[in-house]
């Protein structure tokens, strides 16, 4: 799956990112992309989960490893 995009915040869980993701060949977000919507100052504290078909997956970390985003 592919990182394409960040879900609109839902107002009943502020404190909750979502990460979208579609199979490839979707278009995914390039790294400084990822860095600079996860590095606003008020997603810092949310929780991040990826969006993978009809269920959010909790997300504990990332890593850039051979030009992908790797999830963890």
């Amino acid at each position: 799956m592919r990182v394409t995009g960040v879900a609109p915040t839902d107002p009943d869980t502020p404190d909750q990112l979502v990460l979208t993701t579609a199979p490839a060949p979707a278009h995914a977000l390039k790294r400084w992309e990822l860095i600079m919507l996860t590095q606003a100052p008020a997603l810092r504290r949310c929780t991040v989960y990826a969006q993978v078909d009809d269920q959010l997956v909790p997300i504990f970390g990332f890593a850039f490893q051979d030009g992908a985003i790797v999830l963890h």
